[in-house]
């Protein structure tokens, strides 16, 4: 009898183990469960708020950047898909040349030109009919079509001469770097922290592309490509030639650096050279006229008084 009794026990014990075990892995199911579907619906009214943020913002956004500029978009994406053989990416190539390749597409950029002229023609349209318009007024709106265009070639100008100015001061810090005993990527960070513009930017994106590993001669070749001007081609060949023959990196920066320095003097004096040629137009018409009247003035009022006045 006591025999069933103890295992009576035994088995009472192990289901009472059991349940209690059964009922605390339930429970801590559910709680991780519960923990679960809480972050989801955290992460889903995050989205949802986002979402209306986003909504919100581009609603409230003008009716030109929302609806107008990408239905033009998508126009000017047919007409590029069928344009000739290269038209969007020389686009694109100027857009990077004058700093915007990373803020305006080519598409967005004929959008754009697009909606000038489209824009002008409705203004003119509307004060058509307030009053008759003279045929010249209606010139305005091919040449708002041209604008864009003027633009950009303005912007990649002046660019460019901003980095072919800053080119001369930043390869002789350069050149002080290097012989200084920083070797040419460390030059090129400590020169990019301290200078600012379009060639510093343009030095830091080279930077960027060596640290994740893309090489040197590939990364040099961009530059070029991203800056287009002769005296950073020049400087680009010679550091690729540097590296190709083992010549020391400081020796070709202090001889650049001198050639730069020597170009920039000639091209100073070249345009001294040009200033008379320059000043001769404004010295005939408008100088010229008013120096002769003062002078010439008062002798022909007397000359003509005398004459008259003797008849």
């Amino acid at each position: 009898m006591g025999l069933p009794l103890e295992m009576m026990k035994l088995t009472i014990i192990a289901m009472t183990f059991g349940a209690a075990l059964a009922l605390t892995y339930t429970m801590l199911r559910a709680r991780t469960e519960g923990a679960t579907i809480k972050s989801r619906l955290d992460e889903t009214l995050l989205r949802s708020s986002a979402a209306k943020g986003t909504r919100a913002a581009a609603m409230r956004a003008p009716f030109a950047v929302r609806v107008t500029l990408p239905a033009l978009k998508s126009i000017v994406g047919v007409f590029l898909r069928y344009a000739p053989a290269g038209f969007a990416d020389a686009t694109r190539r100027r857009l990077v040349l004058a700093g915007l390749g990373d803020k305006i597409t080519a598409e967005g950029f004929y959008a754009r030109a697009l909606a000038l002229p489209i824009g002008a023609f409705a203004v003119l349209m509307l004060l058509s009919r307030s009053g008759v318009l003279p045929t010249v007024t209606w010139l305005v709106v091919p040449l708002t079509a041209a604008l864009p265009k003027l633009w950009l070639s303005g912007k990649i100008t002046k660019r460019q001469k901003t980095m072919r100015r800053a080119l001369p001061d930043t390869l002789d810090m350069l050149t002080i770097a290097v012989e200084a005993g920083l070797g040419f990527d460390a030059a090129l960070a400590r020169i990019v922290a301290t200078n600012e513009g379009p060639l510093s930017d343009e030095l830091y994106r080279m930077l960027q592309e060596i640290k994740i590993g893309v090489p040197r001669k590939q990364v040099l070749k961009r530059l070029n490509e991203r800056t287009d001007f002769q005296e950073l081609h020049e400087f680009v060949t010679a550091i690729n030639q540097a590296d190709q023959f083992g010549i020391a990196v400081g020796k070709v920066l202090r001889v650049q650096a001198q050639q730069l320095r020597q170009k920039r003097t000639q091209q100073a004096e070249e345009r001294a050279a040009k200033t008379p040629v320059k000043l001769l137009f404004p010295l005939l018409f408008c100088i010229f006229p008013g120096l002769f009247t003062v002078l010439v003035g008062p002798a022909a009022i007397q000359i003509k008084n005398t004459l008259f006045g003797a008849l």
